[in-house]
C-alpha cells in the first residue's frame, strides 16, 4: 500500500514547483509553517527526490547517485541541482510570514514541458501562480494545488542480492570479535513507481516486498548465532517470544516489521537488531503517563520509507538493554507524531 506523503515537522522536505511562466524550481524547507501541507501526493514521488532527479539527469541509477549525494558538500549539492536547469530555493524567515530565498540560478532554465513526465507531474502539483523564478531573490510561500492525477502502481524489480548475507556475516563477526560495538544494515530498495524513468531503478520499498527479505535476514542471523528463539517488540510496545523455526510465518503476518528483535546467544550475550525509527511516518496514540504500555492503538497508517537497522551486542544477556534503548527512541517518535494529532 502506498500512503500519502507526510509533511512531518522538523524534518527537511524537498519538492519541485513551477512558476507562472512554466519554469521549474527545486524547493527545500524544514519549517513546518513553510510546507505546502495542503497538497497531497503519494510518498514515493518525493522520497529520495534529489537522488532520483540527479540520477535521471546523469543517466545513472538512483543507488549510484545516493552515494554521490551523501558525500558531497551542501554548496556542491545546490550547484549540481542548478546545473541541471532548476532554480534552487530554500525556506527562510527573513520576513515575518516566511518566504523562499534563491540559492542558485540555472544557466539554462528548464520548463516543465521539457522534463520527463514523471517529474513534470510533481512540479505541476506545486504551482506558484503569482510568482516568477527569473531575476528575483525572494518569492512567497504559497502554492496552488495542481491536483495532478498520480498513479500508485509499482513493480518489484529485484530481490535480496546474493552477496547481501555474506556482507551481514562480516558485520556479525566484527561485533562478536569485539572489533565494533554497533553496525548498520540497510535493506536494498526493491520498488520502482510506474512511469518513473526505468534506468533510475528502484527508489523505495513497501513492506509487502520487504518482509520476505526482512524475515530471511533475522532468521539468518539467528542461525549464525545458534539462537532457538527470537524476542520481538512491535510499534505498540508489545513483547513476544517466537521460536526461530516459526519466525518467518509470524513475521509475514505483521503489518510492519518489528521495532526491535533480540537474539540470545549464550548466557551473557545477545544481539539486538533495531529499526531506525526516524524512517517511520504516520501517527500513534500514546498515553505519556503510561509510557510504552500506553502504545496500544494506531492513529492513521504507520509506514516506513527506508529500511535501516542498527545491530549491536547486548552484554549481560537478554533483551533488556536493547528494548530499553528502543523504548527511548519510540517515545521520541511518538512525541513527534503526536504534534500532528
Amino acid at each position: 500500500m502506498i500512503h500519502k506523503y507526510e509533511w512531518d515537522p522538523g524534518l527537511e522536505h524537498d519538492w519541485l514547483g513551477v512558476d507562472n511562466e512554466g519554469r521549474v524550481g527545486y524547493f527545500m524547507s524544514a519549517y513546518y509553517t513553510m510546507l505546502p501541507t495542503h497538497i497531497s501526493i503519494p510518498w514515493p514521488y518525493l522520497h529520495k527526490l534529489a537522488s532520483t532527479w540527479l540520477a535521471y539527469c546523469s543517466k545513472c541509477s538512483c543507488l549510484e547517485m545516493d552515494d554521490i549525494v551523501h558525500k558531497m558538500s551542501w554548496r556542491k549539492f545546490v550547484e549540481m541541482i542548478a546545473h541541471t536547469g532548476l532554480y534552487v530555493w530554500d525556506a527562510t524567515m527573513d520576513i515575518p510570514d516566511g518566504c523562499f530565498r534563491l540559492l542558485c540560478s540555472p544557466q539554462k532554465p528548464l520548463r516543465v514541458d521539457e522534463i520527463h513526465p514523471f517529474f513534470a507531474l510533481i512540479a505541476k502539483s506545486f504551482v506558484s501562480e503569482a510568482e516568477t523564478f527569473h531575476n528575483v531573490e525572494l518569492i512567497g510561500k504559497h502554492f496552488s494545488d495542481g491536483k495532478s492525477a498520480f498513479g500508485t502502481g509499482y513493480t518489484c524489480v529485484n530481490r535480496l542480492p546474493s552477496d547481501f548475507l555474506s556482507h551481514v556475516d562480516e558485520k556479525l563477526k566484527r561485533l562478536q570479535d569485539g572489533n565494533a560495538s554497533n553496525e548498520h544494515i540497510v535493506l536494498p530498495d526493491m520498488c520502482c513507481l510506474s512511469g518513473a524513468p526505468c534506468f533510475v531503478g528502484p527508489t523505495f520499498s513497501c513492506w509487502d516486498e520487504v518482509k520476505f527479505c526482512y524475515s530471511e535476514l533475522i532468521i539468518t542471523i539467528a542461525s549464525r548465532l545458534g539462537s532457538s528463539r527470537i524476542e520481538t517488540k512491535d510499534f505498540y510496545g508489545r513483547v513476544n517470544v517466537v521460536d526461530t523455526n516459526d519466525f518467518r510465518e509470524y513475521a509475514l503476518k505483521q503489518s510492519l516489521p518489528f521495532l526491535a528483535v533480540s537474539l540470545p546467544c549464550g548466557k551473557t550475550q545477545g544481539i539486538g537488531i533495531c529499526l531506525n525509527v526516524d524512517d517511520a511516518r504516520g501517527s500513534l496514540i500514546l498515553d505519556c503517563d503510561l509510557g510504552l504500555e500506553g502504545l496500544t492503538k494506531e492513529r492513521g497508517n504507520i509506514h516506513l520509507e527506508d529500511w535501516d537497522f542498527n545491530i549491536c551486542v547486548n552484554r549481560n544477556n537478554s533483551n533488556k538493554r536493547t528494548f530499553k534503548s528502543v523504548a527511548k527512541r519510540l517515545i521520541v517518535f511518538s512525541e513527534r507524531v503526536l504534534k500532528r494529532v
